[in-house]
Parts: C-alpha cells; structure tokens; sequence
C-alpha cells in the first residue's frame, strides 16, 4: 500500500512509515503524508478516537478487505511545544490535514 499502520499503546493510530511512489504505480496521494502522522478516517470509518487492541485487528481486516481505492485521512500531529508562545505570533495559513489514497 506504501503506508504502514500502527496502533500505539494510547489507542491512537498513526502512520509508522511511507514508502516513496514509484513511477506507474498506482498510488495516489494528495498532500503529504509523513510518518508520525495521525490517522483520521481509513475507508470511511472514524478513528478519531483511540480504539482497543480488538477495534484494531477489525481495522486491519477491514482495510484490507476493501476494493480499491482505499481512502486515508491524516493529520499531523500537534503537540503543546507546537505552539508559539506568543499569542500573537504569525500562524500557518495552511494546516496539514491531508489524504492518501491507495
């Protein structure tokens, strides 16, 4: 697929790592995807929230079972040092939500 999945010990699913997209591959992505990144939504289905070993395994098999394109939502993650300290410090005006198919 050239993305690997990993579920962390906080329930949280996240992009392990992301192969590169070789010529006639039929790879689509739109945006970037970087490993570390948060994964959203894989085939339609929430994963906003963390989800349990069991929830996982269904995941997996889900996507896995999908005809494709699979379609992933990701986002990079935001931690509180990513925040200037000051409130009046330019922001991006471009966040980082992005989308990969397979």
């Amino acid at each position: 697929m050239g993305i690997k999945l990993n579920r962390g010990t906080d329930g949280i699913v996240r992009v392990m790592s992301v192969s590169e997209i070789q010529p006639g591959s039929s790879i689509l992505r739109k945006g970037k995807v970087a490993a570390g990144d948060l994964v959203r939504e894989v085939c339609g289905v929430d994963l906003r929230r963390p989800i349990t070993a069991t929830m996982w395994g269904d995941t997996v098999a889900l996507i896995k079972m999908t005809p494709r394109p699979v379609s992933f939502i990701v986002a990079e993650e935001v931690t509180p040092n990513a925040f200037p300290a000051s409130p009046r410090a330019p922001q991006s005006s471009s966040p980082r939500p992005t989308a990969a198919e397979i």
